[in-house]
């Protein structure tokens, strides 16, 4: 397919990194943000500031890392009402052992946002998937993209979702595998899907079904993973009218079935949220 794999735990590292988001200003609603943001992932320390991105944005198209670098790929504008740009196609990088600011890592093939944000590497490349797309108006995207982390080359266009979707939730278990979770499309009565579709990183294959969420249908929640099982928590759901979720469930990367209730919850409901991991904590 063009790259090697590597073999091994290749995204697990030490440091978490937080890209953009937005926040709600009372003179002109929400506004995105340029602040990166990093926390030691063994401590319990807050996050601490690491540098500025090059431009404010959130809702990402995805995001990624092989352990040197990590970076975040597309997004919305947030100005003000009737300014905003739903769908860029910047792709900025940091070194994560050095703390500033962004670097410029190339452009995605289509410009989207809203995808799933938590994004899915094995340690060589990254992929994007799903999310909206501006083309005169707004829709959903089944587009998959690649790209390799260690050059700072455009991304390309992959295979496809097996089911379109924005907010849809990506992770892996940084090596063969990664899973895309939930999000939504307005096909289910106007709530979050419950389909489970996983990927194998080859550049031209389409997603394949996988299974299903068990728990509840999900959107905008946050994914954390192992080299053996999925974690996935909170987000909205289709329980109560669009309910804020406090469930955690989980999948086992070989099995192909359906999530499984993990008996906890999350401290308080929680969405549009996000997750990452080093592979234990």
């Amino acid at each position: 397919m063009g790259v090697d794999l590597p073999s091994g735990l290749a995204w697990a590292g030490t440091t978490a990194v937080i890209f953009g988001g937005w926040h709600k200003l009372e003179s002109t609603g929400r506004v995105s943000s340029d602040y990166i943001l990093y926390k030691t992932l063994a401590s319990d320390v807050s996050t601490s500031e690491f540098g500025q991105m090059n431009t404010k944005r959130c809702n990402a198209k995805g995001s990624g890392s092989n352990g040197t670098r990590a970076l975040q790929a597309g997004g919305s504008v947030l100005v003000s009402p009737g300014t905003n740009v739903r769908g860029v196609e910047e792709i900025d990088y940091v070194t994560v052992a050095s703390t500033g600011s962004t670097q410029d890592f190339g452009d995605l093939d289509t410009p989207a946002a809203l995808g799933g944000s938590d994004g899915a590497s094995n340690g060589t490349v990254a992929f994007f998937s799903g999310g909206r797309v501006s083309n005169g108006g707004l829709s959903y995207s089944s587009d998959m993209e690649y790209l390799t982390i260690a050059t700072t080359d455009s991304s390309a266009d992959a295979g496809d979702l097996y089911t379109v979707a924005q907010y849809d939730h990506s992770t892996s278990n940084g090596d063969s595998k990664y899973l895309i979770m939930g999000g939504y499309n307005g096909s289910t009565s106007n709530f979050p899907l419950d389909t489970v579709s996983q990927h194998n990183f080859h550049t031209t294959n389409a997603a394949t079904d996988y299974g299903q969420v068990g728990v509840h249908a999900i959107m905008e929640g946050a994914v954390v993973c192992s080299a053996t099982r999925i974690v996935a928590a909170g987000g909205y759901n289709e329980t109560d009218g669009w309910g804020v979720g406090d469930e955690i469930h989980y999948f086992t990367l070989d099995s192909g079935s359906d999530s499984t209730d993990d008996g906890y919850v999350l401290h308080t409901a929680m969405a549009s949220i996000g997750g990452t991991s080093d592979g234990t904590r």
